[in-house]
């Protein structure tokens, strides 16, 4: 697991004044010359993951950073010209030079011999500047954040692309699926020091619960998997029939998937042997969303879709009527280790289950959609599996999505209209806040309530944020 960066730290602070110009006063510095009291500090700024400490200064209602300390910490060089009293920070990547030159006398600034519009003042020989575009200006990512006040910027690039699936693996790396207009593929991603450190091409692929294997079905319906460390992909040769819905054990041993053209089969395979066991054949059609209740006895709960029936006319082939009366989702559940055992369907009402979830108590936990309103708010219902009982818990508040940490833990997102909020459900049944975001969450993953990753933005435009101690970072775009 990787470091977690602290907390925004202000070192002593050294109050100093000298009369000095402004940077107006400085270009009309023949005519005019003000007295300006600096108060600097040292703060510490988050650069490719380590923490550097940086002088700063208030000048007016702006924080500048001194342009010395930020060149060393972002490996830029600068030489002084005493002739003509001016400084030049400069940078070589490949073949592309960038140059910013800073004159002390006239106080103007040139990028690459152009002129540039850039605050800096000097104070006690040190050009103070916004730290934001002197990084910007050499190809720096200056990278957004929420619910911190501390400055992360990165040497390495983003991830520009529809990072419509995010994952954790092992040592707290992300698995970002990425869609571009010329390629799909999968990134391994440090979210600390937004370096890229491989590159895959799969996608749709399926994070262990150890975080050190994924896997895939492929386009002829066989099932691989990927070590995440050495990249090794292992093919396991079976049918070619249509699987989906595929979880891990706890373990990580073992995989639990839906097939069948109709969805109705539940099986298993046996990593280490390679050994595939069906372990339900009823004829219930339309499973997915397979949850594992128990493995010792091995007991799922999963939902059942029934559709809408319709009637053809027999000379005309036209659908006449639609009857939609018996159309719902269901949760069902059954116990796999009796060869005998049948399905036991746990709900029968029209709204839609979403997100099901086992709760620590061993409860039924999903999010209810009413199919008559879409206006109506998205409730949380617990339900006892013995007796088939349901309560709702936090009437009035709108959900949309129900989850687990990687560790175990329950999150729930709430929607505000200022944003949305995370939740750990606790075991007490008390809803114990994480973070907050400006963003609306299309999807959250988590390894624990302290380090998580969520997805959001339209459909084709969904990027990947990184939360941190409650702090998020934009880590795409």
């Amino acid at each position: 697991m990787k470091k977690v960066i602290p907390a925004l730290v202000v070192a002593s602070t050294i109050i100093t004044s000298q009369v000095i110009p402004t940077l107006h006063d400085s270009v009309h510095a023949a005519s005019k010359v003000s007295s300006v009291n600096y108060v600097t500090a040292k703060k510490q700024i988050s650069v490719d993951g380590s923490l550097k400490n940086i002088a700063t200064i208030k000048h007016g209602s702006k924080e500048l950073y001194s342009l010395k300390d930020l060149s060393t910490a972002l490996k830029i060089t600068s030489n002084l010209n005493k002739k003509t009293n001016s400084i030049e920070y400069k940078l070589v990547s490949g073949k592309t030079k960038t140059s910013l030159q800073f004159n002390f006398k006239s106080n103007s600034t040139l990028l690459n011999n152009k002129k540039f519009n850039l605050s800096i003042v000097n104070h006690k020989g040190v050009p103070f500047g916004d730290a934001k575009v002197f990084a910007s200006v050499f190809g720096k990512e200056v990278i957004k954040t929420e619910n911190s006040s501390m400055l992360y910027i990165s040497s390495t690039k983003l991830i520009q692309a529809d990072t419509y699936e995010t994952q954790f693996i092992a040592g707290g790396k992300l698995l970002v699926t990425g869609d571009t207009e010329d390629t799909l593929q999968s990134y391994i991603l440090n979210p600390i020091s937004m370096k890229i450190e491989k590159t895959l091409p799969y996608q749709d692929l399926i994070v262990s619960n150890n975080g050190n294997n994924a896997v895939f079905v492929d386009d002829e319906g066989i099932i691989n998997t990927i070590d995440l460390k050495t990249f090794k992909v292992t093919k396991f040769d079976k049918n070619v029939e249509p699987k989906t819905g595929l979880i891990w054990s706890g373990d990580s041993k073992k995989l639990f998937f839906i097939e069948g053209d109709k969805n109705t089969t539940i099986s298993q395979l046996d990593l280490a042997s390679g050994e595939f066991k069906t372990l339900a054949a009823d004829k219930v059609e339309n499973k997915s969303d397979l949850v594992i209740v128990s493995e010792a006895p091995l007991k799922f709960v999963y939902s059942v879709t029934k559709t809408a029936t319709s009637t053809v006319d027999p000379e005309t082939g036209e659908t006449t009527v639609i009857d939609d009366s018996t159309a719902g989702q269901d949760l069902w559940s059954i116990d796999t280790s009796v060869a005998t055992a049948t399905a036991v369907q746990l709900t029968n009402t029209p709204d839609n289950k979403i997100y099901p979830t086992v709760l620590p108590s061993g409860f039924i936990s999903y999010l209810s959609q009413n199919t008559d309103d879409e206006n109506a708010l998205t409730k949380l219902l617990v339900q006892n599996p013995l007796n088939n009982q349901t309560m709702a818990l936090f009437n009035g508040k709108q959900f949309h999505i129900l989850t687990k940490t990687m560790d175990g833990k329950v999150l729930l997102v709430q929607s505000f209209a200022s944003g949305d909020q995370v939740f750990e459900l606790t075991e007490s049944g008390l809803l114990k806040p994480i973070f907050k975001t400006n963003k609306t969450i299309n999807s959250i993953t988590a390894t624990s309530t302290t380090k998580l990753a969520f997805t959001y933005g339209d459909d084709g435009e969904e990027k990947t944020a990184f939360v941190n101690n409650g702090k998020v970072l934009y880590i795409t775009k």
